[in-house]
């Protein structure tokens, strides 16, 4: 039996996050939730998760600066970092993903609120494994 994959995933939308916690863990993963940018880095490096699933707009560091922590610990530079968020507004994807690149982030996709492809569970299935 194949092991299951772990996933920290921060949001701090308490309904956003436990929608996507639930899809996620009905795809298979394990998901260790958090609400905040500090909690990041703590809960990765306690969970040794497979990918990090973050939101961008958060209420104390934003998801970018999260991401640097994880890229600066060694212990946690090479977990694969996802941006996920709710700037969905025309140009977010040209804006945020370039600003993502430079971390090193393993993909980066805007969830929108119109459907977009992006916001798939084949998508975020395709990304994560």
């Amino acid at each position: 039996m194949p092991r299951q994959r772990k996933i920290v995933y921060v949001e701090d939308n308490t309904d956003a996050r436990t929608a996507m916690a639930e899809l996620l863990r009905m795809l298979g993963y394990e998901v260790i939730e958090v609400a905040d940018g500090a909690s990041v880095l703590p809960a990765a490096l306690a969970a040794h998760p497979d990918a990090v699933l973050r939101d961008i707009g958060l209420p104390d560091i934003d998801g970018y600066a999260a991401a640097m922590r994880l890229r600066a610990h060694p212990l946690t530079q090479f977990i694969p970092v996802i941006a996920l968020t709710g700037y969905g507004q025309p140009g977010a994807k040209q804006t945020h993903g370039s600003r993502c690149a430079p971390e090193g982030e393993a993909a980066d996709r805007v969830r929108g609120d119109s459907g977009d492809e992006a916001a798939s569970p084949a998508v975020l299935q395709g990304i994560l494994s």
